[in-house]
């Protein structure tokens, strides 16, 4: 047939269906949208599989993200695949293309592990997990506060950071309302257990 006049036409068709729990009709729309092009419809669909719990494989999803590069969601999503893959260094060049939260915080912990700092290229090894850690916990995301809090509460001479206590722990506190480790360790701290 020929193609809609109006991008991404399918995507939000698709989108319509899912809402209405026609699973059927969404995957087949955003399945023509895909065939025309539709970014959105890619990105849509790959939602769809992780919503719905679809058996695909890594490289299916990676193929899905890929036609959506536009997409931050994409972006980060790659970022996930690819670590699955343990192909660090495209892992970590899809986060860097990101700079979302999600996708700072996880370049920290790439950055902060030996195990996975070794394996990275050069131009990466030079990103301050500080800096991406503060970036992230001051907008507000949880895991990067409580990872932040973590390594002011217990650093030791020539770590990352000199020990705070105290703004490591008030960093945890930010976080425990949204994030369960966080609530566990400040538990942990203020009461022993």
């Amino acid at each position: 047939g020929k193609e809609p006049l109006i991008k991404p036409l399918y995507a939000h068709i698709g989108y319509c269906y899912e809402e209405r729990s026609d699973k059927e009709l969404a995957k087949n729309n955003y399945q023509l949208g895909i065939q025309y092009n539709e970014t959105l419809a890619a990105l849509r669909m790959a939602w769809y599989i992780r919503e719905n719990k679809i058996s695909a494989t890594t490289k299916e999803m990676i193929e899905l993200y890929e036609k959506a590069p536009n997409y931050y969601a994409s972006m980060d999503s790659l970022g996930v695949e690819y670590g699955r893959l343990g192909r660090l260094n495209e892992s970590y060049k899809w986060y860097r293309e990101s700079q979302r939260n999600f996708s700072k915080y996880n370049m920290a912990v790439y950055l902060l592990d030996t195990s996975t700092y070794t394996q990275l290229a050069e131009e990466y090894r030079t990103d301050d997990p500080v800096k991406l850690l503060t970036e992230a916990a001051d907008d507000g995301y949880a895991p990067a506060q409580y990872y932040l809090g973590l390594l002011y509460y217990y650093a030791k001479d020539g770590e990352v950071v000199q020990q705070n206590k105290e703004k490591g722990l008030e960093l945890m506190k930010k976080a425990s309302s949204k994030y369960t480790p966080a609530k566990t360790m400040v538990r942990k701290i203020n009461y022993g257990y």
